[in-house]
C-alpha cells in the first residue's frame, strides 16, 4: 500500500486515523508470522491490504456508472475485521460490493463449493453459500468493536468448503 493510503482517501480526522491504525497492526501481524496463510492474488498480498485496493474502487459515489452507491469506510472495518478472526487456514476472500454499497467477500473452491458475505450498516451481515446439494444462507450482526469474533457458522462453513 502506498504510504498514507488512508489519509489519503480519508483525511486525518478519528476515523482515518483508526483504519491506519488497523492497517498498520495488520501489517506488523503479517511480517512476524512464520506461515500466514491468509494472502491474496498473484502478488500474494495480506488480505487486509488487498481489501483495501480492492475497496478503493467501490469508495466513490456512482463506482459502476450506474448511480452505484459508495461503500463507507466502515463497511471496509468491518471486513478486515472478520477476516482477521477467523482461522489462518482458510485462504483469503475476494472482494466485491453490491450497488446499494454493502462491501461483500467472497470465497470460491468450486462450482458448488461457495460463499458469499454481504457486509451492510451496523456491521449486519447477510451470507449465502452454495455446498453441494445445501445453500444455506442467514443473517448475523457483527460487531468487533464490541469484542465480536468471526461467527461460528462463517466458520463452519468455511470448514465444510475447504475440507
Amino acid at each position: 500500500m502506498v504510504a498514507g493510503g488512508w489519509r489519503k482517501h480519508f483525511g486525518a480526522g478519528p476515523a482515518a486515523l483508526r483504519l491506519e491504525e488497523i492497517a498498520e497492526g495488520s501489517r506488523k501481524r503479517q511480517r512476524v508470522s512464520l506461515t500466514f496463510a491468509r494472502t491474496s492474488g498473484p502478488t500474494r498480498k495480506p488480505a487486509a491490504e488487498a481489501l483495501f485496493e480492492e475497496w478503493i474502487q467501490y469508495s466513490k459515489p456512482d463506482w459502476d456508472g450506474e448511480e452505484a452507491r459508495a461503500v463507507p469506510p466502515d463497511r471496509l472495518r468491518s471486513a478486515i475485521a472478520l477476516v482477521e478472526a477467523l482461522p489462518l487456514t482458510f485462504p483469503a476472500p475476494e472482494a466485491c460490493a453490491d450497488r446499494d454499497g454493502d462491501f461483500c467477500l467472497e470465497w470460491h473452491r468450486g462450482p458448488r463449493r461457495t460463499i458469499s458475505v454481504s457486509i451492510g450498516a451496523a456491521g449486519v451481515l447477510h451470507w449465502a453459500a452454495v455446498i453441494g446439494d445445501d445453500d444455506p444462507r442467514g443473517t448475523w450482526r457483527f460487531s468487533p468493536d464490541v469484542g465480536d469474533d468471526a461467527p461460528e457458522m462463517l466458520r463452519y462453513l468455511l470448514s465444510r468448503i475447504y475440507r
